[in-house]
């Protein structure tokens, strides 16, 4: 890979990590002990507008059958957000093609403690024991 795409790649993983930790969507921590950790992955995207977008995602195959199997924990706006959005659209006459939520952020409560591993490349220095 060319160093300017690679470098691009870092800073559109660095963005998605800086926008979940100024959001306070996850704590470094010890995991507690016999608590599964889930693997994470990095999934990529290159915008209309050509710029590089990357999302941190569990991997699901690491989730067991029978405990945390149907369980999805991903992102997602807030469906007032988007009806603000529409009905602001109605009012003012605006012309929608697409809407594309910059950082969407899951606002209901977990009804338990997930960890989940840092991920590769972006794990902090010195601290590289603890988990999200």
């Amino acid at each position: 890979m060319h160093k300017v795409q690679q470098k691009e790649w870092e800073a559109a993983c660095q963005q998605e990590l800086d926008s979940l930790r100024a959001r306070d969507v996850y704590d470094l921590v010890n995991p507690l002990s016999g608590r599964k950790i889930i693997k994470n992955r990095w999934v990529f995207d290159i915008k209309t507008d050509g710029h590089k977008k990357a999302r941190l995602v569990a991997k699901r195959f690491s989730q067991v059958e029978g405990i945390d199997f149907n369980d999805i924990f991903s992102p997602v706006v807030r469906y007032k957000t988007v009806q603000l959005i529409l009905t602001l659209a109605v009012l003012e006459n605006w012309h929608m093609s697409s809407v594309d939520v910059k950082t969407a952020f899951l606002y209901g409560e977990l009804d338990k403690e997930l960890y989940m591993e840092q991920p590769e490349g972006f794990k902090i220095s010195g601290k590289e024991h603890l988990v999200l």
